[in-house]
């Protein structure tokens, strides 16, 4: 009878893993083409990136941005987006005999990054083009 239990327990954790891998292509972690375009007030984006965010799993899609476009691949599915462009800025410093080297800074406002709300989808047969005409109001 016991043998039985384990036999029955076995099967149906077998049914029960083949049906999950049965679902979306990004719950198998395919990936696809993604394309487009990111401008900041009007202005196209000289430098940053597009960051496509898995929400269950964590894994991140980064897309180079230069001159206002982007491309590369990302996860399919539905993704939570975010972007950064960037601008080269020298620290200001009281020091007389020290000068900073330039850095990156992202100057985009918090609800386009860490806040961002925004989500995407991307699509299994590579057709994926999106647009993002960010305002700073």
């Amino acid at each position: 009878m016991r043998y039985l239990h384990v036999a029955a327990t076995a099967l149906l954790l077998s049914m029960t893993l083949a049906f999950l891998g049965c679902g979306s292509d990004s719950a198998k972690g395919g990936v696809a083409k993604v394309k487009g375009t990111a401008s900041f007030d009007g202005k196209p984006i000289e430098d940053g990136m597009v960051y496509l965010k898995h929400p269950e799993k964590g894994t991140v899609s980064s897309l180079p941005i230069k001159n206002g476009a982007f491309e590369g691949d990302a996860e399919i599915g539905t993704m939570r987006v975010e972007i950064a462009a960037y601008r080269m800025v020298t620290p200001k410093t009281d020091m007389v005999d020290y000068q900073p080297e330039p850095s990156k800074e992202n100057f985009l406002p918090i609800q386009y990054h860490l806040e961002s709300k925004m989500t995407e989808e991307v699509k299994a047969d590579g057709s994926t083009v999106l647009k993002f005409d960010l305002k700073s109001q």
